[in-house]
C-alpha cells in the first residue's frame, strides 16, 4: 500500500513545516499552487492523500480537490481551514467530496492521525478494486456459460451504493451515517419500518441497516415482510446497540450480518462491501 502524500499550500513557510513533521514517515510531494497540485497528480502516479489548503490564489481549494478527483477517484482527499474559511469549507464537501477538516494551525499529531485514517482507506479502495475485477471476471464466466455471450461488464456508480438506515431516534447512528456519506455512499435516513416497506420500490436501495427497534417496527417483522417482496434481494444489516453484551442467534435470523454500536469504520465498510456482491449485478443482463 502506497503512503504517497501530496501536501498543498500557498504558504512556503506552511509547507516547510509540514516537510519537517512529515517527511521521515511518509513519501511526501508538496506544491505551492492548485495548478502545480493538479499536475503532480496528473503526472505523477497515484497519491494516497491529498491535504491541501481552503483558502490559496488562483485555484481555491475546493476547485483543486475537486480536480483531483476527477483525475484520481481514489486518492482521499483533506483539507486546511482557517477558522475564517470554515463556511466555505463546508459549503466545498460536495465538490470535492473531503473526508477530514484540519483547522490551521493543525497540531503534527492530529495531521498525522488523519493522515493515517486517509492511508487506510486509500487501502480498503484499492483493495475493493480488486474484488471488483475478481468479481467481474466470476461474473463474466458465469454470463458466458448462462448465454452464450461475453458479458457486458459492470457498471461503476460514482456515489456508492443506496443505503437505507433506519433507526430508533432514541439510537445514536450518527457515527454510521457519517461514515458511509464519506465513503460516497448515499444514505436514505429514516426512524419508519413502515414508511420504509411503503417506499420500498421507490427507495430502490442495496442495502438495509437497522436497529432493533423502529419508530413503528420492530426489526424481525421488518426483515420478514421484506423476505416476501417479490423484488430483488436486499442485504441486511443489524445495528447493535453498545448496552447489549450478548447476541442470542435467535434474535439474528433473517439478518446478513450484524455491527456492534458505536462501530468500527474499517468493520462497517468491510462488511457493507461483502454484502452488496448479489446477482443484481448480473440478473438485468439475462
Amino acid at each position: 500500500m502506497t503512503n504517497r502524500i501530496l501536501v498543498v499550500d500557498d504558504d512556503p513557510y506552511i509547507l516547510e513545516t509540514v516537510k519537517r513533521q512529515l517527511a521521515e514517515r511518509y513519501d511526501l510531494t508538496t506544491a505551492q499552487s492548485g495548478e502545480e497540485a493538479i499536475d503532480a497528480v496528473a503526472n505523477g502516479g497515484a497519491f494516497a492523500v491529498v491535504v491541501c489548503d481552503m483558502n490559496m490564489s488562483g485555484i481555491d481549494g475546493a476547485e483543486t480537490l475537486h480536480r483531483i478527483e476527477e483525475l484520481a477517484p481514489d486518492t482521499v482527499r483533506m483539507m486546511l481551514t482557517s477558522l475564517e474559511d470554515q463556511t466555505a469549507a463546508m459549503a466545498a464537501v460536495n465538490k470535492g467530496h473531503i473526508f477530514h477538516f484540519f483547522r490551521k494551525p493543525c497540531p503534527a499529531r492530529d495531521l498525522i492521525a488523519g493522515i493515517e485514517e486517509g492511508i487506510a482507506l486509500y487501502g480498503r479502495r484499492m483493495s475493493d478494486r480488486k474484488k471488483t475485477s475478481a468479481k467481474e471476471a466470476y461474473l463474466g464466466n458465469l454470463y458466458r456459460t448462462l448465454t452464450g455471450s461475453e458479458f457486458p461488464g459492470l457498471e461503476e456508480s460514482p456515489n456508492g451504493y443506496r443505503i437505507a438506515l433506519v433507526a430508533d431516534p432514541s439510537v445514536d447512528v450518527e457515527d454510521v451515517r457519517t461514515t458511509l456519506e464519506e465513503n460516497g455512499h448515499t444514505v436514505i435516513s429514516l426512524s419508519s419500518g413502515r414508511e420504509f416497506l411503503d417506499r420500498f420500490e421507490e427507495f430502490q436501495a442495496q442495502l438495509l441497516m437497522v436497529t432493533f427497534e423502529t419508530a413503528d417496527l420492530e426489526s424481525r417483522e421488518l426483515v420478514r415482510v421484506i423476505k416476501t417482496l417479490p423484488s430483488r434481494r436486499l442485504s441486511i444489516i443489524l445495528l447493535i446497540p453498545p448496552a447489549l453484551s450478548k447476541i442470542r442467534e435467535d434474535v439474528l435470523q433473517g439478518f446478513d450480518d450484524f455491527i456492534k454500536l458505536p462501530c468500527n469504520k474499517e468493520e462497517l465498510l468491510g462488511k457493507i462491501e461483502n454484502l452488496v456482491v448479489t446477482w443484481d449485478e448480473i440478473l438485468p443482463f439475462l
